[in-house]
């Protein structure tokens, strides 16, 4: 019996892509899982529609950890219980985590997995931000007191304005 590999058509621009298997399928996962692990979260999250070999070696933790950074264990909540590293990956994707005291926010962009880290605005140097004519802190209401603070900075006159900040990397 022939195996359907291709796109069946069922009348006017309803075509559909069948198959029953794939070639893949005979592939060892770990094989599968150790490639899909050099791309990127979202070409993982494409690999896994390719077959039922690929979703699987595609979902695996093997994969998931290589996109985490290696502090990961660090940045999640200890309460937390995650059935997969896809799960931890996607949750600090969504759900950003105070760090360095609470004075920045990190997560990780979705699609590539680099890290983004999000300053307060009392962690931001601004030239001429202690000359009270043209900057003022003030209270934000409506703003996320993700930093122990809702305070902004107000520009009093219209001028360009340099920010600068500060983050400790490792090399």
């Amino acid at each position: 019996m022939a195996k359907n590999h291709g796109v069946e058509s069922s009348g006017e621009g309803r075509g559909k892509i069948g198959s029953d298997s794939s070639p893949f399928d005979s592939f060892p996962e770990d094989c599968i899982s150790k490639i899909v692990s050099f791309t990127s979260p979202r070409e993982a999250c494409v690999a896994a529609a390719v077959s039922k070999a690929f979703e699987s070696a595609a979902n695996s933790d093997v994969v998931w950890e290589k996109f985490l950074p290696p502090e990961y264990e660090s940045l999640v909540p200890r309460s937390r219980d995650f059935s997969s590293k896809k799960e931890v990956y996607f949750a600090l994707c969504d759900e950003p985590v105070l760090i360095d005291d609470g004075t920045k926010s990190f997560w990780l962009e979705k699609a590539s997995g680099k890290r983004c880290i999000m300053l307060s605005a009392m962690n931001i140097s601004i030239i001429w931000g202690d000359t009270p004519q043209y900057w003022e802190w003030i209270t934000i209401p409506e703003a996320r007191d993700n930093y122990g603070t809702k305070q902004g900075v107000h520009t009093k006159r219209q001028r360009s304005f340099q920010l600068n900040g500060r983050a400790k990397t490792r090399r």
